[in-house]
């Protein structure tokens, strides 16, 4: 290259993994899994399953397309709050189906600096089975890594394609890290949309608003083959997001169902 001419900006490193994938108490381990199973099944998802149906007027379309039997399931979704993957998760079934299929909890992916700041939120985010991301650290983090191996094993995640929240309740761009953690793990993808929450809990509000409606409508799985061919770079990784918001942006909600 010629003196001074200016090269291509340099790859932020690997960051180091937040918590281990193996071992007992690992992401995948048998403490960990049993722990956290008890923990967001019985003590949190099952109480705030009674909660939110008392609280708000949910509607739900779609749970006949969860998949009947444990394999990798990435659920997608469009970003509106800092509780949209909880919210969906319970009232999608996930939680209470998750009660006799354990493997259907799924890992979360949230952003690091907005969840685990201290040891109590870091505490209780990685009892909800919490796999934490940093924003601008790059495509080649640990967690993805993490991710798309926990996918591997026949686990569920669930990741938003947008990377960040919606300020108007449009949904927005795609970005390439769920479309890497799609081709590296070769799992299905179950679609979701949601309508509601970006008025319960909009940016910059710190408690959620008591009453009102939440919709939620999962479409059609995306089989691994839809994303075959896609090349493992950064253009392919982009392609398969956009496939992925895609499918989520097309649910509508039906003008003739009730509610």
């Amino acid at each position: 290259m010629p003196p001074g001419t200016a090269g291509p900006p340099p790859v932020p490193p690997a960051s180091a993994p937040r918590w281990p994938l193996d071992g007992p108490w690992g992401y995948d381990g048998t403490l960990y899994r049993s722990t956290t199973f008890l923990f967001t099944a019985y003590l949190v998802g099952l109480p705030l399953y009674a909660l939110l149906r008392l609280l708000y007027r949910v509607e739900v379309l779609g749970r006949e397309e969860l998949p009947r039997q444990d394999g990798p399931l990435l659920v997608v979704s469009n970003h509106q709050s800092l509780i949209d993957s909880y919210i969906v998760c319970l009232l999608l079934g996930l939680v209470p189906e998750g009660l006799r299929r354990p493997r259907l909890i799924p890992f979360h992916a949230p952003e690091e600096r907005n969840f685990m700041a201290g040891p109590l939120g870091r505490a209780l985010h990685l009892a909800l089975r919490c796999v934490p991301v940093r924003r601008g650290e790059g495509l080649e983090q640990v967690a993805l890594d993490q991710l798309a191996e926990l996918l591997r094993r026949g686990n569920t995640a669930y990741i938003f394609p947008e990377g960040t929240r919606s300020r108007t309740g449009a949904i927005g761009r795609a970005t390439p890290g769920v479309g890497r953690v799609i081709l590296r793990s070769g799992c299905t993808v179950l679609p979701v949309r949601l309508w509601g929450l970006d008025r319960i809990l909009p940016v910059g509000r710190r408690l959620p608003r008591l009453g009102g409606q939440v919709r939620i409508r999962a479409g059609r799985p995306l089989p691994p083959d839809r994303f075959a061919g896609l090349p493992d770079t950064a253009r392919g990784w982009l392609q398969a997001s956009r496939l992925a918001l895609d499918a989520v942006r097309d649910l509508q909600w039906p003008a003739d169902h009730p509610g």
